[in-house]
């Protein structure tokens, strides 16, 4: 605090306009919860400055959407249209529309956006900044961002986030030094160079204690150094020294905030503007306060800690008055029916009365609504909480209520990707199953619903969830067709890893979707879409994966459901890799990654993270790969997903098998064995961990240890391996150690298997891995039961469709297998192609560096 980061970026601002650019600037307050603060201070000077005409071009066709943040345009542009009724798409409308016009406003000439204290940054802002920051298009901005250490946050994630993507640098403001200090000391006057000294040691250099230290020992006149037992002490000598009258009214502006307005002193005060402004003139040459930037008759504590002293200054009773006098003033000189929502239920719980109390719950549950409809998802959330808080202290608390506030917390929990949305459904669910509760059965349903949308699935058969989503059918009946339709496709998704359900899936998944038809909702019929395709997920299939992903994108589109058109985008991504169509599965991998960014679900970050590792290895750049798939894994560790080892085993396999090692080989045992501790050893995630073992151990040549799992996979029944979305990965991996270790009849076995997806590929868990084409497996196996025609055949059409998609290590490791079935037949004219094969095997194995493929290549020009 008071370290200088606001002097640096003013000065860097003043240098900056001088030079030519532009220059905006807002701030955040630690208590001004209204979302995108700085952005709307920043803008809201464009806004009302900027000549009509260059403001309309400006503006070009987002006019109605920025109107949400700045409604002073609908002031200057009486025509402009009003924008239409908030969905969630909203948001990522209005942070491209907040992007395009600072691009408009660059043009020509840089801009230069700052944004002070960001440490009180609410998420929405923060997700707008991030939105910039990672905005395609190039943008002639420079965004300075001022920000306390002292303080964590949802800045330092963000922060983090973007340095790991080279979009941001910080610049630490250490404490001043001595020769600093005391040039500080010296312009205050007065102060010998020995208490100089001191005051650089006790202040530590920070800039503000340097200062009102030094003030107080000049204005006292003390020839020692007299320091204060803590700088609030020393900032209250400083106000003492004003004024009864200013230190009075700075005192009312304490309990405003940070920030205070001229309009809301001479309300509460009953005084006129002239008098207030005499005081606030005294107070601001006495640098105890600032003007706002940006901002007409608003002013701003130099500090915070000026204000906290003044308000802890307050007595309890005068200060519930002075907050129920601020909360009225809000109110009654609101411009319109619409009040700071936020600002208003603050000051109404602080003033504390029953009946305070009371009008804040409304205040507060009304600023959620109003920030839910902003897509600021974090601050709706706040201001739901804080009403429950307010219900809590209320003598009679009506469950209709309660309910409410904890359906519309949970849901602004899970919107904004918070795992506490769960306890917050949960709460509904046992409100609705009082007896004398006055929740519905549609409470229960939709906590059901939103329960099983929140629940990480890992395999393991969540008896729980099923057992609520049967509960809420039963209890809701035929009353809403529509979350019937929604409880009947969750209930399905839940039922995906109990063994045998199959049929009820597709029965479930099918009522539902039949429903939602009925209803005519397309949301509701891009849920039940979306949980049909999950329900039904298995091997092959990737025709209707890919119409089903399109409608429910084109259905979330209409609808405007941001989260809903990204599982429609997965769901064409996986058919895309499973197809072979690279370039279709680029464009979406885009529109994923450019949609991540509206939603603030952590596990929407690691699905996107996984699959851009995922291209990268398919690409054959191993070690980018790594890279980004070791990233991966820790997004998806702090998104506390269950499945995140498994999947990144399964990226990391695409590397092992090229260089494996001893220590790949533990990690995979120890999650094989963590696997099995909790989930029945013949389940889906414990049988793939067992053939990833197996064929990295083959490639390191521990040649035991890929019979056991050999033997183990074939002791299960090859068929009896449930044909989940795993069931691919499983059987890929196991190709290779069965074709060289098992029996012929498990190899026959796993060959017609494998023959239904001949010339489709085998893509892992969500596009999240690849482990070639079908193809090239048959061919494996062709070859070890000495079917050379159709191995021929196999080998050549995994070629094609390797080097169609450009999947280098695949498509080496395919002309290497073929090279070695055209060597074990041993007949006149194949060495030649065989060599040929080789050859261009080896070139791409040195250029790639994959040793294990060097390795075989060598051994079958050594056994040739």
């Amino acid at each position: 605090r008071g370290i200088g980061k606001s002097a640096l970026a003013v000065q860097f601002a003043l240098a900056a306009h001088q030079a030519g650019a532009t220059v905006l600037a807002g701030r955040c307050d630690e208590e001004t919860p209204f979302p995108y603060q700085p952005f709307v201070e920043a803008l809201r000077h464009v806004a009302e400055t900027l000549p009509l005409e260059e403001l309309s071009g400006s503006l070009g066709r987002d006019g109605p959407e920025l109107a949400r943040l700045l409604p002073v345009l609908h002031e200057r542009m009486p025509t402009l249209l009003a924008p239409g009724p908030a969905a969630d798409g909203e948001r990522y409308q209005l942070y491209e529309a907040v992007a395009r016009l600072l691009a408009r406003l660059a043009q020509g000439r840089p801009l230069v956006l700052i944004l002070e204290d960001v440490q009180w940054a609410q998420k929405s802002t923060l997700l707008l900044l991030r939105h910039i920051a990672r905005y395609p298009a190039p943008l002639p901005l420079l965004v300075i961002a001022t920000c306390s250490t002292e303080h964590g946050g949802a800045h330092v994630e963000t922060f983090s986030d973007l340095r790991r993507d080279d979009l941001v640098v910080e610049i630490a403001l250490p404490g001043l030094d001595e020769p600093d200090v005391a040039a500080l000391v010296a312009a205050v006057g007065g102060i010998s160079s020995l208490l100089s000294e001191r005051i650089a040691q006790v202040s530590e250099g920070n800039p503000l204690y340097v200062r009102e230290i030094a003030r107080h020992l000049a204005e006292s006149g003390a020839s020692e150094l007299s320091i204060p037992r803590s700088v609030r002490g020393a900032i209250m000598r400083r106000l003492d020294l004003l004024p009864r009258p200013v230190l009075e009214t700075l005192t009312i502006g304490a309990a405003s905030g940070r920030d205070f307005s001229l309009e809301t002193l001479c309300l509460v005060t009953d005084r006129e503007e002239v008098e207030v402004l005499a005081e606030l003139d005294v107070a601001e040459r006495e640098r105890i306060i600032v003007p706002l930037p940006g901002a007409l008759d608003v002013w701003s504590f130099s500090h915070a800690l000026v204000r906290e002293t003044l308000y802890e200054d307050i007595s309890p009773a005068r200060r519930a008055r002075l907050h129920r006098s601020i909360a009225e003033v809000l109110v009654t000189s609101a411009d319109g029916p619409t009040p700071q929502l936020a600002e208003v239920a603050r000051h109404l719980a602080a003033a504390g009365s029953p009946v305070d109390l009371a009008r804040a719950f409304v205040y507060a549950r009304s600023a959620g609504q109003a920030a839910a409809e902003k897509q600021a998802f974090e601050e709706a959330a706040a201001q739901y909480e804080l009403a429950l808080r307010l219900l809590d202290r209320a003598p009679e608390v009506d469950e209709m209520h309660r309910c409410a506030v904890l359906m519309a917390l949970a849901e602004a929990r899970a919107k904004s990707g918070d795992t506490s949305a769960r306890a917050a459904y949960h709460g509904v669910v046992e409100l609705a199953r009082r007896g004398e509760s006055r929740c519905g059965a549609e409470c229960l349903a939709r906590a059901a619903i939103g329960m099983a949308d929140n629940t990480v699935s890992a395999g393991a058969v969540d008896h729980a969830g099923i057992g609520l989503l049967e509960e809420g059918l039963s209890t809701l009946g035929d009353a809403s067709p529509s979350l019937r339709a929604q409880l009947l496709g969750r209930l399905a998704g839940r039922l995906y890893d109990v063994p045998d359900s199959l049929a009820r899936r597709d029965a479930l998944s099918a009522e539902s979707v039949a429903l939602a038809h009925q209803v005519g909702d397309p949301l509701v019929l891009a849920a039940c879409l979306h949980a049909r395709t999950y329900a039904m997920w298995g091997p092959g299939g990737a025709a209707e994966r890919l119409a089903s992903g399109l409608e429910i994108t084109r259905l979330a589109e209409r609808g405007g459901d941001v989260e809903l058109a990204l599982h429609g985008h997965a769901w064409c991504q996986i058919a895309h890799l499973e197809m072979g169509d690279v370039a279709s599965l680029d464009r979406d991998l885009v529109t994923y990654e450019a949609l991540t960014g509206q939603l603030r679900h952590p596990h929407v970050r690691w699905y996107a993270r996984t699959r851009q590792a995922m291209r990268a290895l398919l690409a054959g750049n191993l070690d980018t790969g790594e890279r980004m798939a070791r990233r991966a894994l820790e997004v998806g560790w702090a998104a506390r997903r269950m499945e995140v080892e498994k999947t990144f085993a399964t990226q990391m396999t695409m590397v092992w098998l090229e260089r494996p090692t001893a220590e790949a080989l533990q990690f995979l045992e120890a999650g094989r064995l963590a696997s099995e501790s909790r989930m029945p050893v013949n389940s889906k995630h414990p049988l793939c961990w067992q053939a990833t073992l197996g064929a990295v151990a083959l490639a390191l040549g521990e040649t035991e240890t890929a019979r056991a799992a050999v033997d183990h996979l074939t002791a299960v029944g090859l068929s009896s391996i449930p044909r989940t979305e795993l069931w691919s990965c499983t059987m890929a991996c196991l190709s290779a150690p069965l074709a060289r270790l098992g029996s012929p009849e498990a190899v026959s076995a796993l060959h017609e298997l494998l023959l239904p997806h001949a010339g489709t590929n085998a893509q892992i868990a969500g596009a999240v891995a690849f482990a070639g084409s079908f193809s090239h497996h048959l061919g494996v196996l062709a070859a070890a039961m000495r079917r050379w025609d159709e191995a021929e055949h196999h080998f050549a059409t995994a070629a094609a469709m390797h080097a169609r998609m450009g999947a280098a290590v695949h498509l080496a490791h395919t002309r290497v297998e073929w090279a070695a079935m055209l060597a074990t037949r041993e007949l006149p004219g194949l060495g030649e192609r065989c060599d040929a094969l080789l050859e261009s095997a080896d070139a791409q194995a040195t250029g790639l560096r994959l040793p294990a493929l060097s390795r075989r290549i060598a051994d079958l020009r050594g056994s040739g």
